[in-house]
């Protein structure tokens, strides 16, 4: 389940010996002397395209709350009111949507194809309007509809904080701007086309199982387990897509987060789980840049 583990921001990293397996919570407290940080990974989609929680994974694990009450500020991903925008969705369906002389036909081998129409005719999904979409939005409406066929509806950790900050006038910031969120869709699965559709129809079979192992591992931070289920194949399969998702977007990230750490209140970082741990994770970077990063 490779690529659509590692595009839903699922896939937690090896861990090095600066952390234990084990932290029993997906939030992390990080310090510069007197001035703190809360860094926390969240499961999502994409930024937050795609809520990936269930009405029964609500509450949420305790230390979620405190750290949105000691926050003064948040900070997330991307701006999550303008993913929700009509005009983010219209533009997404502009750049991912065929000219009428062409359809995704020409960039699917006859298999593909004729795994997608039996997936169709399985599931009811409309095969006419899935073939005038390029293969990036093929996928994203697949999954979209399983995971509303398992019941993952809620709202998703992101979007609930999100939301919880407007209301009670918490600042947000984000790392990335959306049209950076829209590039990142848009190039997804670039030269690989039949690849990323044989792959998200192989592994959506599997989908509701994997979710279901994940959730709970990710509630009680017990990130061995995740990333015996999830690393390894990733890291080995899609070498590049780790590179393009993970390292390149941490390695732009690391220095927003450590401006944060300059101001003098305490502000709450949500970003998806796999950009926190590992080799090249966005921990690893804050321990070696001589912050203190301790669980929550």
């Amino acid at each position: 389940m490779v690529n659509l583990m590692a595009l839903a921001g699922l896939v937690v990293l090896s861990l090095t010996v600066a952390f234990d397996c084990r932290a029993d919570t997906s939030l992390w407290r990080v310090t510069d002397g007197d001035r703190t940080l809360l860094l926390g990974g969240t499961i999502h989609l994409l930024g937050g395209i795609i809520h990936l929680l269930g009405e029964g994974d609500y509450p949420l694990p305790a230390e979620f709350d405190r750290a949105f009450a000691e926050a003064v500020e948040l900070m997330f991903e991307t701006d999550l009111q303008a993913l929700e925008a009509p005009a983010f969705g219209q533009e997404l369906a502009a750049r991912l949507s065929y000219p009428p002389e062409e359809s995704l036909r020409a960039d699917l081998s006859l298999p593909t194809m004729r795994a997608l129409t039996a997936y169709c005719k399985q599931t009811g999904l409309p095969l006419a309007v899935l073939e005038r979409y390029r293969p990036p939005l093929v996928v994203l409406t697949l999954l979209n509809a399983e995971f509303q066929r398992i019941g993952l509806v809620a709202a998703g950790v992101d979007a609930h904080f999100y939301k919880r900050a407007r209301t009670q006038g918490k600042p947000t910031l984000q790392l990335e701007a959306p049209g950076e969120q829209l590039g990142f869709i848009v190039n997804m699965g670039r030269g690989q086309e039949d690849a990323l559709i044989r792959a998200t129809l192989r592994d959506i079979s599997e989908m509701e199982a994997m979710i279901r192992r994940i959730l709970p591992a990710w509630r009680e931070g017990d990130h061995g387990r995740l990333a015996a289920d999830l690393l390894e194949p990733m890291r080995q399969e899609s070498p590049q897509l780790y590179q393009d998702l993970v390292v390149s977007r941490n390695q732009a990230w690391m220095p927003k987060i450590r401006a944060q750490l300059e101001d003098s209140g305490t502000e709450l970082v949500l970003v998806g789980a796999l950009h926190l741990l590992g080799p090249d994770g966005l921990l690893q970077g804050l321990v070696e840049s001589g912050y203190g990063v301790e669980p929550y």
